[in-house]
């Protein structure tokens, strides 16, 4: 019952929205130890030298975890609320306090989707290449993944030793799912949809609830305000400079004119719309499969499914690139028909993205009952429809948070097509690291907020849907009229 809960339910997912190079520079903007606007605001008002240092551990952990939390929030979002209140009422009936109801109740009927958080968010950020660029090297602290980007950047040292360190993230990859598998192996003990009417659980938190709002509000303040105002307001400037007093004047649209102006720049939005759109549809649809397959199935080695889902995180973006780049090249006849096809830029993101995609779906595919399935099957559906008309209504709003995010990171996504890009296709991520690395940040502040209006605009149209399935109840069990009470009991006990 957390005030503005509408609202503060979609600001976690806007910070996804920023691309790597609006969210780095801006909080370098911001808590850079002497040119950094917080600490100059803190040195004029008390004196102090500086309070802040991005360039450091700290400032590489927060930037890594704040920008990475929506993911985790996503992958979470749906199972949370799939729990029916009537399980909260029988743990209150039964005299348990709402803190024991959380602990035996609903975070063990959210355990996969913790599980499948966790497991995304270590891979992950072992492998992110962003922040330990943009932040780790100016600030001379080294990662493995920068190791690696100096290799692959090396003329001396060539793929062979990138691809022999991006093999120790297969190792890292494969203990983590393998744990998740184990501990997710009894499906039945997460099912938390039943085929009565589900009624969604409401957490009544007294004072409490305007801790949490000012939580998220501060959270959302620094994962998504603060980069947008600060990019929006550089993007008025004729260049950005903090040490000559106050930067924030002659503002001037000088900057929007020229990206307008420079060749490419609206192709580069529309190609990465409809790559975006092409990767999110393909990646949902093979990601559903998958998932339907591992957790709904009887084959033997059905959750091999998931383990095969989740080899893509094994290789860093950027060795991806290197290794589909060379594999094109290297089959006879390939790279005639592939090499810098829109095709080929496709196929290569949905592999990339997959696994993500899986952790989203799957997360809410295992609180899905079996009787419901096989209830359809007892009164003749076939398996085609059985999907059509009780999976996929039940799984809509998971799919659409899934499309919506893989949407948004293929739109902005770099590292595993930089070399798959062809002389006449322009992105917009490679448009951006071409302003950056003329050292226009204006310029790319200017271009940031006019391609931030496509994901915008996508988010909010599809967030509307969900919620008039929900006002309206599309999302119901059709085959939930065959289910018999003691199933209902069943999947309930």
């Amino acid at each position: 019952n957390t005030p503005g809960r509408s609202v503060l339910r979609i600001l976690p997912v806007l910070s996804l929205i920023l691309p790597p190079l609006v969210k780095d520079p801006a909080w370098i903007l911001f808590f850079s130890p002497r040119t950094g606007l917080v600490n100059l605001a803190l040195h004029n008002l008390f004196g102090t030298t500086w309070v802040f240092n991005v360039f450091s551990m700290a400032g590489m952990i927060s930037v890594a975890g704040i920008f990475t939390a929506p993911i985790a929030y996503i992958i979470m979002l749906q199972p949370f609320d799939s729990i029916d209140r009537s399980f909260l009422d029988a743990s209150r009936m039964s005299g348990a306090r709402l803190s024991t109801s959380v602990r035996k109740v609903i975070i063990p009927m959210i355990l996969p989707a913790l599980l499948s958080a966790t497991t995304y968010g270590v891979i992950v950020l072992a492998s992110s290449f962003e922040t330990p660029i943009i932040v780790g090297l100016p600030a001379h602290i080294p990662t493995f993944m920068s190791l690696i980007y100096d290799v692959v950047s090396s003329a001396s040292q060539g793929l062979n030793i990138a691809a022999a360190q991006g093999s120790l993230y297969l190792i890292l990859t494969i203990t983590m799912v393998s744990g998740y598998i184990m501990a997710t192996r009894n499906e039945r003990r997460f099912v938390s949809i039943t085929g009565r009417g589900h009624e969604h659980m409401v957490l009544e938190l007294r004072g409490w609830r305007w801790v949490l709002a000012a939580i998220l509000l501060l959270y959302a303040i620094l994962a998504f305000i603060g980069p947008l105002v600060i990019t929006v307001v550089v993007a008025f400037l004729p260049f950005y400079s903090a040490t000559g007093g106050n930067p924030f004047v002659n503002f001037t649209l000088k900057n929007f004119v020229e990206v307008f102006s420079t060749p490419g720049v609206a192709g580069a939005i529309k190609t990465s719309t409809f790559i975006g759109f092409f990767v999110a549809g393909g990646t949902v649809i093979v990601a559903g499969l998958l998932s339907y397959v591992s957790l709904k199935t009887r084959y033997r080695f059905r959750r091999a499914a998931d383990a095969i889902s989740m080899a893509p995180i094994a290789v860093p973006h950027l060795v991806y690139s290197l290794g589909m780049l060379v594999t094109v090249l290297a089959t006879p006849g390939l790279a005639y028909f592939a090499y810098g096809t829109l095709g080929l830029m496709i196929f290569a993101e949905i592999i990339i993205f997959l696994p993500l995609a899986v952790r989203l779906l799957s997360s809410a595919l295992i609180q899905l009952p079996d009787e419901l399935i096989e209830a359809a099957v007892v009164s003749g559906s076939s398996p085609q429809r059985t999907l059509r008309t009780v999976v996929v209504p039940i799984m809509l709003p998971a799919i659409l948070y899934a499309f919506s995010v893989v949407f948004i990171l293929a739109f902005r996504e770099l590292g595993s097509v930089v070399l798959l890009v062809a002389q006449n296709t322009v992105i917009v991520p490679y448009q951006s690291l071409t302003f950056w690395i003329s050292g226009g940040y204006p310029m790319l502040s200017a271009l940031n907020i006019v391609a931030l209006m496509v994901p915008l605009i996508l988010v909010a149209a599809l967030f509307s849907i969900r919620g008039v399935i929900r006002r309206v109840g599309v999302v119901r069990l059709p085959a939930a009229e065959a289910l018999s009470v003691s199933a209902s009991k069943e999947s309930m006990t």
